[in-house]
């Protein structure tokens, strides 16, 4: 999808991030900690609790399931990339946001 690949070029082009894998998918870290996952239906995103509630507004939303085996990860939420819109540049951002900060404060101490 065009709207993902904009995503992972303007993110990449961020200070600390790179493109690595997670669960056999691409997934963009910063500061070596994975803030999205690009799978092949879906787009999985770490947010901060404020953020989970925007997130699950999207159309299709749902707290990620790794392994399918439904222990759903509370910070992570999944979005079907048939729902794919401007909102998860947003969603990214705030993703982008919540693992920086919160690794810039790990590293001082």
């Amino acid at each position: 999808m065009e709207i993902i690949q904009e995503i992972i070029k303007k993110f990449k082009s961020k200070e600390g991030v790179i493109l690595s894998k997670m669960f056999g998918s691409q997934a963009l870290k910063v500061n070596d900690k994975v803030f999205m996952i690009i799978m092949k239906e879906s787009i999985v995103f770490k947010l901060h609790p404020d953020d989970i509630v925007v997130a699950l507004a999207v159309k299709g939303a749902d707290y990620f399931d790794a392994h399918k085996n439904g222990h759903k990860m509370k910070e992570w939420i999944q979005i079907p990339n048939d729902y794919v819109n401007e909102s998860y540049f947003d969603l990214a951002n705030r993703a982008y946001l919540y693992i920086k900060k919160g690794t810039i404060k790990k590293q001082k101490k």
